[in-house]
């Protein structure tokens, strides 16, 4: 039998038996042909020798913030090298679609996306991904936010009418007739936040004629984190949609202890029926828009009453008190405090960059507060922030939970990235297989491939098996974890720590 490639002598971990096993794996074209324990007789194209290596499916990372990076001219590694073969992009209620009016899509969108790029459609935004430098698949949820700012322009920090949710309903059921597979929402993030019960059920009605997944991220993480997965439980039950709860945790020391009733509320929900599972990252310190640590109502001002607020001393008391005692809403600052949050990227002063606010107010001699307004002043471009969130407990806790999933949730704005957008799955590796084995190989490939492939319809991808897609990471886990291969679509697309450019990455 003819073959392009032989994979011979590999540790095999295919998703479905629980035990690796050495064997070999052949393909031909963009599918896989052949898994055997023995040793097979083909005319192979090309052999591989595996040997002391693990070959388990390409990972599929449910939740990034890749999107525009995907439709650059520059060549995208950072996805590849990691093993990952499949992207879902537009979470958090953040994309570059649709969008018809020049900059409508504001600071937020080239804070976490890292350009202020927009289309029209999602037809124009597959147009432009086909004809970049291939890099991993793609899966498209249609993002929240630019619905909002669509229909309701100005007044998208108000709660929508029934005729503009009438608008956004219409804009969705084009996005999913162009081939998106859910709808997502950071309930977290302005303008989403101002959604109400009426406008989600609405949008979750068409994720539910079209049998979409529902991405959120729900509105608090830290002292109502119960809450608001309690709303989007009961959001998701009453619309009948599947739910992903996007990157699990509970934001705060003095949070910690809510993790095992956060879980308990998604099993009940799970056996209840509901179609519910969660992703997660896996380090104790996460990374957002600077600007998201001010209060939800101030971020809705226009932007030259806000930076009156913000030049004031009056202005500034306001909302240090604003922050200090929160309103439903997670104030980063007054759960994590200013010496666990660092400055990544910051366009108005890369000199400060790495720096916690603690840091840079005592290099600057002056008190916190004022140190962090005075970012947020002088800041006009992108600026991300890192923030240390939860405990190491907390994520092994999480990380064991069967409903769960792997993620990123990377970010690819401005010089410095978080580590989790160059080195998750190294590091989830090293830190919770080879050092500490929290969950065995086999459990670790169900929840970065295999379940992620199910939620999403994807039934030919996420497993060894023979007629699935040749999706393939191949992966020393001796001492630390190095990826060797990558091979996407049937074809070698990382080799040697260096990306292959004759190959073909798919909408999905």
């Amino acid at each position: 039998m003819d073959v392009d490639l032989l994979i011979e002598n590999a540790t095999i971990v295919d998703g479905y038996w629980p035990t690796p096993y050495l064997g070999s794996v052949a393909i031909s074209g963009e599918t896989i042909e052949i898994v055997s324990s023995c040793r097979q007789s083909l005319n192979a194209k090309k052999v591989i020798d595996a040997k002391g290596k693990h070959l388990i499916p390409g990972i599929i990372d449910i939740h990034s913030h890749s999107d525009l990076v995907r439709v650059s001219e520059e060549q995208f590694i950072h996805k590849i090298a990691m093993g990952i073969t499949t992207e879902v992009i537009g979470n958090c209620g953040i994309g570059p679609f649709p969008a018809l009016q020049e900059g409508a899509l504001g600071s937020l969108n080239y804070d976490v996306l890292g350009s202020r790029r927009q289309f029209a459609s999602f037809d124009e935004y597959k147009q432009a991904f086909l004809k970049a430098p291939p890099s991993t698949n793609i899966v498209a949820l249609q993002a929240h936010a630019p619905l909002r700012i669509e229909v309701m322009k100005e007044r998208v920090h108000q709660k929508a009418t029934k005729e503009e949710i009438k608008q956004m309903v219409t804009l969705l059921e084009t996005s999913f007739e162009q081939g998106v597979r859910g709808f997502s929402s950071g309930l977290y993030y302005d303008p989403c936040l101002y959604a109400d019960r009426e406008e989600l059920l609405a949008l979750l009605s068409v994720v539910k004629k079209h049998n979409g997944i529902f991405s959120v991220h729900h509105r608090e993480e830290g002292d109502g984190v119960i809450e608001s997965i309690q709303e989007v439980i009961e959001l998701a039950t009453h619309a009948n949609v599947s739910l992903q709860i996007s990157h699990l945790k509970a934001i705060g020391e003095v949070n910690q202890s809510k993790v095992p009733h956060m879980l308990s509320l998604i099993e009940e929900a799970h056996e209840g029926g509901l179609d519910i599972s969660f992703d997660q990252y896996p380090y104790e310190w996460g990374a957002t828009s600077l600007s998201s640590l001010l209060p939800p109502y101030v971020l809705s001002m226009p932007n030259e009453k806000r930076t009156l607020l913000l030049q004031s001393k009056e202005g500034r008391e306001e909302i240090r008190k604003a922050i200090e005692t929160t309103n439903h809403y997670d104030s980063i600052i007054h759960l994590c405090g200013f010496d666990n949050i660092t400055l990544l990227s910051y366009d108005a002063d890369p000199s400060i960059e790495g720096m916690t606010l603690s840091e840079i107010a005592r290099m600057r001699n002056v008190d916190n507060w004022d140190a962090f307004f005075t970012l947020i002043l002088n800041n006009s471009n992108s600026s991300l922030m890192s923030d240390i969130t939860q405990s190491r407990a907390s994520i092994e806790m999480i990380m064991a939970h069967p409903l769960g999933f792997f993620s990123t949730d990377a970010i690819y704005s401005g010089r410095h990235f978080h580590r989790r957008s160059t080195h998750a799955v190294q590091d989830l590796f090293d830190n919770y297989y080879i050092k500490k084995e929290v969950l065995s190989i086999a459990e670790h490939v169900k929840r970065m491939s295999v379940n992620p492939a199910k939620k999403l319809g994807l039934l030919d991808r996420g497993m060894i098996m023979t007629g699935y897609k040749g999706d393939l990471l191949l992966i020393d886990l001796k001492e630390k974890a190095h990826v060797d291969m990558v091979i996407v679509n049937g074809k070698i697309a990382y080799e040697d720590d260096t990306l292959r450019g004759d190959y073909t990455a798919l909408v999905l």
